[in-house]
């Protein structure tokens, strides 16, 4: 019996350094002699963290996978460290509108979206080590407004907001979603190609021809899953905040919200709902920033509350860019550009 067990767990132990090559190999993680062993002991941690939930996903215990991924060898706290969208502070922000409900007839709101499907959803971005998640939730908004707005899909520059949005937002350090989008009404934003995206703050080049400027933003009345689900229904794709740390493996299903607060670190984009067919739970559609290799090709879901208040800090600190205008120098559909003033023409 002792034979068996020591074979056993040679071959464990074979498999996971297996495993661990494979990984270093996918995401093309180098290190030094010295901190490869570490790496090595927290992957394999995280293995068996991954395998113990997978194995209650089988068994039918819980309603999502996970997997190994880009931050496989990383401790739960410096995978926290990485995302630093700022707690709201609503003493920082000017001229704040809250969403009124009653402006909205319920009746209109669709039993599920996803707003990929209706085109105004860009591919999937990779923030990679810079912690602007801010950025990223911000111009994923303000891109589907503008393409609901002009029936045209253009990725904008998180890069700009990254370089030039430095009054209260610093950059790769951290930043709260309501400035950029503040920053986008006052300043106008460029295109991605126009200000590519770098992993780090840059100089701001303030040259750059903008292409959209918001008209301002409305914040969604805190912990009210209802207010959140008639933005997203009615409006379009929106901007929170959640509690990053518990998804850090997720690859597949509804994400429990298990070990989750409302302590948010992380901006993200709404981009629909839904109700699993099976279980018949409701859930959100998330569109995240670490790239395609992650979660549900870089999407994820993650259940409602029963008590409307939003798991993981969903419902927090949401918001969404309103009248947002094309800011092309030159006659788009029905806007009439004049230097760096959009005039929209309503016909």
């Amino acid at each position: 019996m002792k034979i068996i067990f020591i074979l056993t767990l040679t071959a464990y132990f074979s498999q996971a350094e297996v495993t661990f090559r494979s990984f270093q190999v996918q995401h093309k993680k180098k290190y030094s002699a010295l901190e490869l062993t570490r790496r090595e002991q927290i992957f394999n941690q995280n293995l068996i963290k991954i395998q113990k939930n997978n194995e209650k996903y089988r068994k039918g215990l819980v309603s999502y996978q996970m997997g190994i991924n880009q931050f496989s060898d990383l401790t739960e706290e410096e995978f926290s460290s990485r995302f630093k969208t700022l707690p709201l502070n609503n003493t920082k922000l000017k001229n704040v509108l809250t969403q009124d409900s009653n402006n909205f007839n319920i009746s209109d709101l669709p039993e599920s979206i996803d707003w990929r499907e209706k085109g105004i959803v860009t591919e999937v971005k990779d923030q990679g080590l810079c912690g602007a998640c801010w950025a990223f939730s911000a111009t994923g908004a303000l891109e589907g407004q503008l393409a609901l707005n002009y029936k045209t899909l253009i990725p904008i520059s998180e890069q700009q907001l990254i370089d030039c949005d430095t009054k209260v937002n610093v950059g790769c350090d951290g930043g709260y979603i309501q400035e950029a989008l503040q920053f986008a009404t006052t300043n106008g934003l460029t295109t991605e190609e126009n200000y590519p995206y770098i992993q780090a703050r840059g100089y701001c080049r303030k040259w750059k021809k903008n292409v959209v400027r918001g008209g301002g933003y409305v914040n969604i009345l805190p912990y009210n899953e209802t207010d959140l689900k008639l933005a997203v229904g009615l409006m379009g794709p929106v901007s929170v905040a959640i509690h990053s740390g518990p998804f850090q493996f997720y690859q597949s299903g509804i994400h429990s919200g298990a070990a989750c607060t409302d302590n948010v670190d992380h901006g993200v984009l709404v981009v629909g709902y839904g109700k699993n067919t099976s279980s018949q739970e409701e859930y959100w559609l998330l569109k995240n920033s670490w790239g395609t290799s992650w979660g549900e090709n870089g999407y994820f879901k993650l259940a409602m509350s029963k008590n409307n208040t939003g798991l993981c800090g969903i419902a927090k600190q949401s918001c969404y860019p309103i009248n947002v205008t094309n800011c092309g120098y030159s006659l788009v559909q029905n806007v009439l550009v004049l230097g760096l003033v959009c005039i929209k023409l309503f016909f």
